[in-house]
This record gives structure tokens, C-alpha cells and sequence, in this order.
């Protein structure tokens, strides 16, 4: 009988950098981390690679799993890529009481007491500590696949200050007793090849059925299958129950495993060999479903080199009881004794509509610990057990930072893991069509486009990690929230760098920086336009290359899609330091400037007809952008497409809550009456301390209403608290001197409304709805606050004077430019919504719409956002003709 409960990874396949592998090296690692007074001790196995180490630089910590650990993976496999961009020394850890890591004489159920992954977690960073205190290492970036997967992610949950970073590969999340969901990914993965193969499956099975019910049938049975004892024999439930789960573990390795690049002797046996062989493709098509089935058990018992498949019980239990080691590691007894104390995943088949049948519920995994233990490990003991880990980690609900969950969606595994989330400070990656771990072995030719690109993503994760720029508890809420969570690297484009200029207009400035952009060619034909999707002040997504208008409107006509993101609002940075000096190049001219250098060079490079025609689009900033680039640069740009575009710079702007307020009223005037309410009771209590105390505290009538609106607001950002007083917010912008984090916090974006834009949202002076307080006195003080104290109103108002004159303002008259607005926009007052006298643009409004709807929900069915849409691709076509 197998152990399918073994969730494990494989070896890295063969490869030159085995003839030399490091040499086994042993720790000195306590018994029990929970006992103060034990001071047992024992050798734990480890190995080293310090070959690309450079002293002081990162270290690399693979964490080994349920199984031996071998050398292979201490020189080989993407993490040691990884580690060729850091100089990173490279760490692998086996895990206590696996492969030669033995801290007891034996494993019995005595000693196995001390087998547990909150020990291992505790073995990691005792072993952290002291190997960065011998090797003199930087920070510690953790590794894991499958288990080991799940224990990199809790080994940055629970030593956050020892670990700066973990990716974690297929880590089930979860611990659940009965895993019957694992089958249910099996069934899904088989019908992602074949729809048949799934029914040719369940044929089968109930072909089986029928024959176990004579003795002729048996025996045949036991031929075809080649088991090692006969059906016809005596034989228990629990006999037939481990038949059929053997059965069932065929397909399941397969599914598991499919087309990862390990060393394996299965491994070149796929879901469409499988299914090829079910279906009758590759086998006699004439021949019953049991048969096929048995043609599947036969190649895997070939390829595995066993004479013939063992399945009974008693013998199972025979080999599981023995304690000593060499029979105990050969046999699973460890990692069975970890599913009935901590985690459960017992694979079961319960229901007759499964796909292999009701032939082994959860009953036949829970009787086996209690066989194989004692019976005091039962079922309420495993489901104590389980709940326990779930509480002490977190299971889907993990708080955790600087993690990258990596799963295949054809792994069954995945079941377990955070795929529908991306939480708030973690990635989640779930590769369409990846089996288990693949992302950990080595590079392939054969590798998908989706796995290549999550493999770049997570290299670069690891990059802001361990600058410090890595996501915190609130960016990706800041920055992508209008983007699904889950990022589906579904043949999404690879990230390209751009050099370009820091300084465009000082000949003598030779300094350069690197511009994100993503490029899909697939549509182009030549002598086709092209699409430019200019960047906002937000991170790149390379989604929007795969939604939106701009993007099937340019795969209509054949059009290559360019995607550049904007100097200083991405992880890409033009400087170093977020210092007053270093922002002097963060302004509209030098990003029109980038923009104009891109198209040039892509022109040359790309070798583009002459008369080919650039299109640009862009939303909100983004949007003006666009309009403004069509204007100052028309020899490059034929058209553009401004979307929300607030052309219009103005210091003290009083119009957009005024604006907010009549759409509310409009909406709902309860609702509009309610918050002028709240806010008129707040302007009431902030003149009087007690009044400032009340305000603390839990807010009573229409104000709590108010205050419940914010906490939910505040809850779906994942923000702490609400920053409510002026210097600890002008402080903590002052504070960020690293570029990535002042634009996290918004500093960017602050410096081009003081120096270039203004656009302060103030009260309205005669406001029905909101307080009067917020007056511009606030936003300059925060101007002089933050940058210097010498930038008044007057700077400030001969900056966005002269912003309106270089750029016409709402006098911008380019031709072919559209100008796409949303009715009920609050930007509206700086928009250009008529084209009364501005006869040369398109105005294009949507009733009903909001701020950017075009871009954001393009795919809408509403009668009034298709219209819009349909005029807009009106007009690329006319100027396409």
C-alpha cells in the first residue's frame, strides 16, 4: 500500500551542478524549544552554498519538508536563481526527524511527541541566528514548497524580526480532516484535457464495482491490476477501501505532479497520457473501462519498477509500526503521525458521485492513526488537533507581510492555499496551468509563459523586500484597488525596462533610470497603429493589457499595445531619495518628455512604417496627459483618448464637494441630509474640549452613522487608524526619504499639486453637505510644511498659472482628441465638456457615469456606458481609415 498522504516535492532534475555538491554540515539544535529546562540537544543536517556569496549580502534559507533532504536543491532550482541577482548565499534546511536529522534513537510514538511544525519553526530561527552570526549575512528571505511551503509563510508570521521575506510553493494553508476537495481539483484538472477522461474514470469504477461482487470478477481483477495478493483471498473492508485509494493514487501522482521539472521515474507520464489511455486514444478503444484503468495502474507499477501493487492493509500497518529509522523514513510514519496531530489532509472519496466513488471516506484515514499510534489518537483527538493549528496559524485568514503564495490551479493543493484573495500586505499567484511546486525547479524550455512570469514577479517581490520597499500594510490597497485581487498570471506580458533620461532638458545631466513599460506584439501586423496606454500615479498593473477598450479595439485593427508607467509612481525610481532636491525632475514636462523619447525609440527599433499611427490614451492624471501629449508633441501622436481628464490646473478647488454634494443629493437626499448632519455636529464639538473628547469616543445619533461609514472604509483599506492630526501627517511625509516609500505615502503626488497643479480639494464656501473647515490655509500650510517654508499661495498660484499657460487649460483645442467625461464626475468643473469653443476636440459624456467609468468598467452592460463606448471606437475608427 502507498502513502498518498505524501504531499512532498521531488529533486530537481539532473543537471552538471551535481558533480559537486556541498558537504553535509550538522547544528547543534535543542530538543524541545518549549522546555527551558530540557537542554537535550541533537545534529540537525544542513548544507551551505557560498559560491556568488558576498559577505554582508542577503542569505537564502530553503526550508525541507516531509522527506530526506538531498544536497541537489542546495546548487539547484529557481530559488538559486534568485539568489545570482542578490549575491545571496544559499541555506537548505532538513527538517527534524527526516532524513538523517534525527534528534531521537528511534520514532516511536513516545519520541515523536517532539515532532511538530511549531519545533521545526523554532529549529529555523535558532538556526537563522546563528547562521548569521558565522557567515556575517544580511537579511533572511525563506523558501518552501508543498509543507515546507506552509512553514516558510508561518516562519515569517512568527519570526517577522529573524525573516524579512518567505515564498511559499503550493503551502497548504488550511488543515481540514477531510480533504475531499483534492479529488474534486483531480476530476477538474483531467477535464481541463479531456472532457471524456473524467466519465471514462468513473466507467470504470463502477465497472470494478460489479466485478468485486463475484469471484471470478476478482480474480481477474487481481491479474489485470497485478496485485501482489489476490482478491479472492480473505480480505477486510479496509483491504478493498486501500485497493480502490490506490487506484485513485495513480491519477492523483499524475494530476500532482503533471509536467513539473523534476527527476522523476514517472514524471514523463501526463494527464494526456492518462487520459489518452482512458479514453481508448492510445489503448484499445474496444476494450472496457476497467481494463484502461488497469493499463493506467500497469505503466505507473512499470515506471516505478514494482512487481506489483501491494494494497492490503495489515501489511501496511506492519510497515508503518516499525520504529526504527532506516524502516520508519522509508515508510511515512512521520508524516502520518504530523496528519493525525496537526493537519488532517486525508484525501478522501465519500460520495458515489465522486469521481473514484464512496470507496474510502474519512473513516479509513482516521481508523489508520489510532492503528498505527494507540488508541488514543481518535478522531476527537484529530479534530482538536486540527483545529488547534488552524488557530495558532491563522490557516486562510493569515495576517502576514512580505509573503508570495505561489500555486498551480492543477495542483489539488491549491484547494488549501489563499488563491482568491491578496489580503492586504501578501501576493497570492495562482498559474493557470501549473502542477505542484512548479515554480520551485529548475527553468525549462518547456515552461509556460504564466510560469515565467510569476517566476520575474517573484524575483522582483524580493528585490523591494529587501530594499525595504516592499509592500506594507496598506499599499496594495492604496494602489490596487481597482484591479481584481487575484492576480491570474494567464499569459499576462513580462515587465520591460526602458532607459531613459533623468533630465531631459540639461545636456549636461548624464544620469538615467529605468521605465517600466509591458509590449504585446501578438496582434500586430505591419503597417498597423499603435496603442500607448500612458501610466497614472499608481503601480503598473499588466492587466489593463488584457481589459478595456483600448486593448480589444487595438487587437481588432491589428495594433501593437504599449503600457509605460510614470516617472516616480512605480517601483522603478528616476533617484534614490524622496529629498526636495531629488524631486526637481518629478513634473509634467519631463513625463511628456518620457513619453516622446519612448515613442521614438520604439519607432526605430521596431521599425515602424512611415505614417504609422501612434493612439494614447489615458484616465484621470493619466488622461490630461494624454490630451497634453497630443498637443505639444502632434508630429508623434496622431490621436488621443482622455478619459476624465482634468485639464483645467487650479489652486483652491471648492467645485468637487460641492459637486459630490448635488450628486448625493441627487441620489439619495436622505442620505445628502444625513452626513450635512453629521458634519454640522462635528464643526459643533471640535470648538470645545470636551466636545474633541466626544468626537474619541463612540459617536452617538446621525454622527455614529457617519462614523460607521468611515470605520468601513477605513477596515476595506486595512488602514490602523485615521490620521486626523496635521503635524503627525506632515511629519510622517517628511519622514519618508526612500523614493518608493514617500510615493506609497503619497509625497509625490503632493509635491506636483504644490509646485504645478494645486487642485487642493477644499470646503465649499456656502456647502450644504460637508464641513467648512477644510479651507485652503491647510493645504499650504502643508506645502510650506513639508518642502519648504518659503512656497506661499502666491508660488503656488503662479505655478498652476503658468501650468494653464503652457498647456491652454480648458482652452486645449488639438484636433483628434476625444475628451470622455462622466456626468456625475465631481473633476467635471475642470473638464472640458463641451466643445462649443473647442471646435477642433470630441466631447464624449456618459450619462450616469463616474470618474474614469470607461476605463474601470468598460465591460459594463448598462445601456449608457456600451453607448459611449461604441462612439469612442466610432471615432478610432474614422481616424484609422
Amino acid at each position: 500500500m502507498n502513502n498518498k498522504l505524501k504531499i512532498g516535492i521531488g529533486d530537481p532534475k539532473s543537471s552538471d551542478l551535481f558533480n559537486e555538491l556541498p558537504e553535509d554540515k550538522y547544528f547543534s539544535q535543542k530538543l524541545d524549544h518549549f522546555d527551558s529546562t530540557d537542554e537535550t540537544t541533537w545534529r540537525q543536517r544542513y548544507w551551505v552554498n557560498t559560491a556568488i556569496y558576498e559577505k554582508g549580502k542577503t542569505a537564502f534559507l530553503m526550508i525541507n519538508g516531509e522527506a530526506e533532504a538531498s544536497a541537489k536543491w542546495s546548487v539547484s532550482g529557481q530559488w538559486t536563481e534568485y539568489a545570482k541577482s542578490y549575491n545571496a548565499a544559499c541555506f537548505l534546511l532538513e527538517h527534524r526527524f527526516y532524513g538523517k536529522s534525527r534528534p531521537t534513537k528511534d520514532v516511536s510514538t513516545e519520541n515523536l511527541k517532539y515532532l511538530s511544525s511549531e519545533q521545526a519553526l523554532a529549529d529555523i530561527a535558532y538556526f537563522i541566528t546563528e547562521m548569521k552570526k558565522d557567515y556575517e549575512t544580511g537579511p533572511w528571505i525563506v523558501f518552501g514548497g508543498s509543507y515546507a511551503g506552509s512553514l516558510a509563510a508561518w516562519a515569517r508570521l512568527k519570526y517577522p524580526h529573524l525573516i524579512a521575506g518567505a515564498v511559499s510553493s503550493s503551502g497548504p494553508l488550511l488543515a481540514k480532516v477531510d480533504f475531499s476537495e483534492y479529488f474534486e481539483v483531480v476530476s477538474d484538472s483531467l477535464s481541463s484535457y479531456s472532457e471524456q477522461c473524467p466519465h471514462s474514470i468513473r466507467e470504470a469504477d463502477a465497472q470494478l464495482s460489479i466485478m468485486m461482487e463475484s469471484e471470478a470478477g476478482k480474480k481477474e481483477l487481481s491479474r489485470e491490476f497485478r496485485l501482489c495478493n489476490s482478491l479472492t483471498t480473505q480480505i477486510s473492508l479496509a483491504d478493498i477501501q486501500s485497493f480502490y485509494e490506490n487506484l485513485a493514487g495513480n491519477f492523483a501522482d499524475v494530476v500532482q505532479y503533471n509536467k513539473d521539472n523534476r527527476e522523476s521515474p514517472s514524471g514523463n507520464i501526463t494527464i494526456p497520457v492518462v487520459c489518452d489511455i482512458m479514453n481508448g486514444d492510445t489503448s484499445n478503444k474496444s476494450d472496457p473501462a476497467w481494463r484502461r484503468y488497469a493499463a493506467v495502474n500497469k505503466l505507473m507499477l512499470d515506471a516505478t519498477m514494482q512487481p506489483c501493487l501491494s494494497y492490503t492493509y495489515e501489511e501496511y500497518l506492519e510497515k508503518m509500526k516499525k520504529t526504527d529509522w532506516d524502516s520508519a523514513s522509508a515508510n511515512g510514519r512521520q508524516w502520518m503521525y504530523q496528519t493525525c496531530t496537526e493537519f488532517g489532509f486525508y484525501q478522501t472519496s465519500s460520495k458515489q458521485s465522486d469521481l473514484f466513488g464512496s470507496h474510502f471516506p474519512i473513516s479509513f484515514f482516521t481508523e489508520q492513526c489510532h492503528d498505527i499510534f494507540g488508541p488514543r489518537f481518535d478522531v476527537n483527538l484529530l479534530d482538536a488537533a486540527v483545529s488547534r493549528t488552524n488557530i495558532i496559524y491563522g490557516e486562510k485568514n493569515i495576517f502576514v507581510e512580505r509573503v508570495a503564495f505561489v500555486y498551480g490551479k492543477i495542483d489539488p493543493w491549491h484547494a488549501l492555499g489563499i488563491t482568491s484573495d491578496f489580503g492586504h500586505a501578501y501576493n497570492t499567484y495562482l498559474i493557470p496551468d501549473a502542477a505542484h511546486c512548479a515554480d520551485m525547479y529548475p527553468s525549462s524550455v518547456n515552461d509556460s509563459v504564466s510560469l515565467k512570469n510569476v517566476r520575474l514577479e517573484v524575483n522582483r517581490l524580493i528585490g523591494l523586500w529587501l530594499s525595504n520597499k516592499g509592500p506594507t500594510t496598506y499599499i496594495w490597497f492604496m494602489y490596487y484597488e481597482d484591479y481584481p485581487r487575484l492576480f491570474l498570471a494567464n499569459s499576462l506580458p513580462v515587465a520591460k525596462l526602458f532607459e531613459q533620461k533623468l533630465d531631459h532638458f540639461d545636456g549636461d545631466n548624464p544620469n538615467t533610470w529605468k521605465q517600466k513599460y509591458f509590449v504585446e506584439n501578438q496582434y500586430y501586423e505591419n503597417g498597423g497603429p499603435v496603442y500607448l496606454l500612458l501610466g497614472n500615479k499608481r503601480l503598473q498593473n499588466a492587466r489593463m493589457m488584457k481589459q478595456g477598450y483600448w486593448q480589444s479595439h487595438g487587437k481588432e485593427k491589428k495594433a501593437m499595445l504599449f503600457y509605460i508607467s510614470h516617472r516616480y509612481y512605480d517601483f522603478y525610481q528616476p533617484v534614490e531619495t524622496a529629498e526636495k532636491d531629488d524631486l526637481i525632475y518629478l513634473n509634467t514636462k519631463q513625463a511628456l518628455e518620457d513619453f516622446a523619447a519612448f515613442i521614438r525609440a520604439k519607432n526605430k527599433e521596431h521599425e515602424f512604417p512611415e505614417g504609422t499611427k501612434w493612439i494614447v490614451f489615458g484616465s484621470s492624471f493619466a488622461g490630461y496627459l494624454a490630451a497634453w501629449l497630443r498637443t505639444k508633441y502632434p508630429d508623434l501622436v496622431y490621436g488621443a483618448i482622455a478619459s476624465s481628464a482634468p485639464v483645467l490646473a487650479q489652486m483652491d478647488c471648492p467645485e468637487y464637494l460641492n459637486n459630490v454634494g448635488e450628486v448625493l443629493a441627487k441620489h439619495n437626499k436622505k442620505c445628502q441630509n444625513d452626513i450635512a448632519q453629521a458634519n454640522s455636529d462635528l464643526d459643533k464639538l471640535v470648538q470645545t474640549p470636551n466636545g474633541r473628547k466626544d468626537i474619541e469616543k463612540m459617536f452617538k445619533f446621525v454622527i455614529k452613522r457617519y462614523s460607521e461609514v468611515i470605520s468601513m472604509l477605513m477596515k476595506q483599506k486595512k488602514h490602523k487608524c485615521l490620521h486626523t492630526n496635521f503635524y503627525t501627517y506632515s511629519e510622517e511625509l517628511k519622514e519618508k526619504e526612500t523614493s518608493f516609500m514617500a510615493f506609497v505615502y503619497g509625497k509625490f503626488w503632493l509635491y506636483q499639486q504644490c509646485y504645478e497643479l494645486g487642485w487642493f480639494l477644499t470646503s465649499p464656501k456656502k456647502s450644504n453637505t460637508f464641513s467648512k473647515n477644510v479651507d485652503l490655509d491647510y493645504f499650504l500650510n502643508l506645502c510650506s510644511e513639508i518642502f519648504e517654508p518659503s512656497l506661499g499661495k502666491n508660488h503656488i498660484e503662479a505655478a498652476v498659472a503658468k501650468t494653464n499657460q503652457i498647456y491652454g487649460g480648458l482652452k486645449l483645442n488639438t484636433p483628434r482628441t476625444v475628451f470622455v467625461n462622466g456626468e456625475t464626475d465631481p473633476w467635471r468643473f475642470a473638464q472640458i465638456t463641451t466643445n462649443k469653443e473647442n471646435k477642433n476636440v470630441d466631447v464624449i459624456t456618459i450619462k450616469g457615469g463616474s470618474h474614469s467609468s470607461d476605463f474601470l468598467h468598460a465591460d459594463s452592460k448598462q445601456k449608457e456606458m456600451k453607448d459611449a463606448i461604441k462612439e469612442i471606437t466610432k471615432k478610432l475608427d474614422t481616424w484609422l481609415k
